[in-house]
């Protein structure tokens, strides 16, 4: 080992039998630029689309097409009514008051005979 004051000098042998890149097209395939030409020949001249005949737009289907399920366009985006009904819901909440109240005093209880020093019962 070369110590930290010593400079470190490197042999190169000159080698035999050795690939050359120059020498290799080292691409993918797939990255080779293929020449572009077009499946259908491209209009000179770009004509006035027509006018599609017996299709109307409605509200229902704002663009003329059509889907076997409901618009989502036909709904509200908010229904007052449907929130006033679901807020009577919470004439019938309860969280049972005297069941946690008990749970609530047995656990202190508890708590207290745990902390307290003693006799363990």
């Amino acid at each position: 080992m070369a110590s930290l004051g010593a400079a470190v000098s490197g042999v190169t042998r000159p080698l035999r039998h050795v690939v050359k890149p120059s020498r290799i097209a080292a691409e993918h395939p797939m990255r080779m630029a293929k020449p572009q030409t077009a499946l259908v020949a491209a209009p000179t001249s770009l004509a006035a689309p027509a006018a599609v005949s017996g299709h109307h737009c409605t509200k229902e289907y704002p663009w003329g097409v059509t889907w076997p399920a409901k618009s989502v366009a036909a709904s509200p985006d908010f229904d007052p009514q449907a929130v006033k009904k679901s807020f009577k819901k919470w004439k019938e909440f309860n969280l049972n008051g005297d069941e946690w109240i008990g749970a609530f005093t047995m656990t202190a209880i508890d708590t207290a005979m745990f902390v307290i020093p003693g006799k363990k019962f």
